[in-house]
């Protein structure tokens, strides 16, 4: 009778335990960060350098987005295969570098 109610009790704990563990997993699946979220927060950078003295062969001009943390979609600009990408700001005094497909795959790659 001791018997069946320790190994009862162990693998009641033990059980309650797994599940913890399952749940952790989930959490951890969900809240991984996808590529399309990645290149959101990481495809853009600013340079603060005059364009006409930046030395790049320009994209196009982009008009000032009234966002704190503006993404390559809001300026409606699509992300290129193999070619970094550069433009001005219409009333700033820089230049939006906007990474390639490539190199964004390669950092997120390496970021897991």
């Amino acid at each position: 009778m001791k018997l069946t109610l320790i190994l009862a009790f162990g693998l009641t704990v033990s059980g309650s335990s797994f599940s913890q563990m399952e749940r952790k997993q989930a959490v951890n699946v969900n809240t991984e960060e996808t590529f399309e979220q990645y290149c959101l927060k990481n495809a853009l950078s600013y340079i603060e350098i005059s364009p006409e003295k930046s030395g790049v062969k320009l994209s196009g001009d982009l008009k000032s987005v009234a966002k704190s943390n503006p993404t390559y979609v809001d300026y409606g600009i699509v992300l290129k295969e193999e070619e970094a990408q550069y433009f001005s700001v219409e009333g700033k005094n820089s230049v939006i570098k906007v990474e390639s497909l490539y190199r964004l795959r390669l950092a997120y790659s390496t970021k897991k």
